[in-house]
């Protein structure tokens, strides 16, 4: 099903030759596949899967997921296998509320790393962030805010207290990250001082834990008429669960300073309450300090593992200044709170 090319590296299939592939796979398995389907796509591209999507005849569209070694773009099964399964006992555990979703499993043909599920058909949230009215979006980062709740709430949830070797452990690692690549700009210091000086304060105080779902983002969260569906949720451990609150509201931050967003500059606190108020636990205050130190520490790890990919000298000059602003807000709302 793939291409190897002379240098040893491989090529994701075209889509016929996937498309031929899904067909021999369906008739080995007995799944009773039209032979006229349509196959579409890629719809989306990462390091590590393509996205496509599978148009039948006479029944709704199947997504088409394939996953990747991010360096050989070769068929990577242990991937397309762990995230079956994740799939898999998300679905069943979260069919309590029809509201709150993920795409419904289908098949994993491990060996060639192919994942069938579900197409869900509706609107991303950053569609919406960059099209919807803007009187229309604090009720959707409300649903958002839901959804990450109950996706939490479907999984092993324990209180357990916030380790200070573990919170110097991330510190270390970004900034051994960022030095490598020696970046600096005017606040990164504080930044991760701050960190340091709070870990006192957090160590010791209870959080919660529960499977992460580890890149929740405005692009992986669908609205349709119905329900919120997540999507792209990765093989994580269980993690404190603020980790994923902060890197969602961390990503709406900046993208509320890119050109496409800046409609939204003068609503972003509402639009961060506004999830803040979905993904609250009923008569269950969030610890304000340790999401504002999570935060830090996502846009820290952001600027790290974005900094080299920027495509020009610009491009990293508008990602330092992004963060140097959000970062310079975090730490404002990290002392703030502390007090």
């Amino acid at each position: 099903m793939v291409i190897r090319q002379n240098n040893g590296q491989f090529l994701p299939p075209d889509r016929s030759l996937l498309k031929q592939s899904i067909i021999a796979l369906g008739d080995k398995w007995n799944l009773n596949l039209p032979r006229d389907f349509e196959l579409i796509g890629p719809l989306n591209a990462r390091p590590f899967s393509r996205i496509y999507r599978m148009d039948l005849p006479l029944s709704d569209p199947i997504a088409v997921k394939l996953c990747l070694h991010s360096r050989t773009l070769g068929p990577n099964p242990d991937l397309a296998n762990r995230q079956f399964q994740i799939l898999t006992r998300c679905y069943g555990r979260m069919q309590a509320n029809a509201a709150f979703q993920v795409p419904k499993p289908l098949a994993v043909f491990a060996d060639e790393g192919i994942i069938l599920m579900n197409w869900v058909a509706g609107n991303t949230l950053r569609e919406l962030l960059r099209q919807a009215s803007v009187s229309a979006l604090p009720k959707l980062m409300t649903r958002a805010g839901a959804w990450l709740r109950h996706f939490h709430d479907a999984g092993p949830v324990r209180v357990v207290a916030l380790d200070a070797a573990e919170l110097r452990a991330g510190i270390d690692k970004v900034r051994e990250n960022l030095a490598r690549q020696k970046i600096k700009f005017r606040g990164l210091g504080e930044a991760l001082s701050v960190l340091e000086t709070h870990v006192p304060i957090l160590s010791g105080l209870p959080a919660e834990s529960s499977w992460a779902h580890e890149d929740y983002q405005p692009g992986n969260i669908i609205f349709t008429s119905d329900a919120v569906f997540g999507i792209d949720i990765s093989p994580a451990e269980e993690r404190v669960t603020l980790v994923d609150a902060a890197y969602f509201m961390n990503n709406v931050q900046r993208f509320t300073l890119l050109p496409r967003g800046l409609r939204l500059v003068r609503v972003r606190r509402n639009l961060a309450a506004a999830f803040l108020r979905g993904y609250a636990k009923e008569n269950a205050a969030i610890n304000r300090v340790a999401l504002s130190w999570f935060r830090i520490l996502d846009d820290l790890r952001f600027t790290a593992r974005h900094y080299r990919n920027t495509r020009t000298a610009f491009h990293r000059f508008y990602l330092l200044q992004v963060q140097r602003h959000n970062l310079a807000l975090w730490v404002r709302q990290l002392r703030s709170s502390a007090t």
